[in-house]
């Protein structure tokens, strides 16, 4: 992927702590359909905060607040795609 090559050779973290986090592949489930041919994007941000690295990413995930205020959960990866799940099915 081309996003993922050009970040590879000129990207410059601005922080030392960012790092890209990367979506491999969606895995085949009820709640992903239709999201199966997402592969190889770089994960922007998650309910509208940029994602930095694994440990904010998993952070945010985990957050009440978070849980408690929104019923989807909205992952913008490259290309500016988007992938939206409702929240409780995420962690059933």
């Amino acid at each position: 992927p081309h996003e993922l090559v050009s970040a590879f050779f000129t990207g410059k973290a601005q922080d030392p702590a960012h790092r890209i986090v990367v979506l491999a592949k969606v895995l085949a489930h009820e709640h992903t359909l239709g999201y199966d041919d997402f592969e190889h994007s770089i994960l922007k941000a998650v309910d509208g905060v940029e994602i930095k690295n694994l440990t904010q990413l998993a952070s945010i995930l985990s957050s009440t607040e978070t849980t408690n205020l929104q019923e989807f959960c909205e992952f913008v990866l490259s290309e500016n795609h988007k992938m939206v799940f409702e929240r409780n099915a995420m962690f059933a």
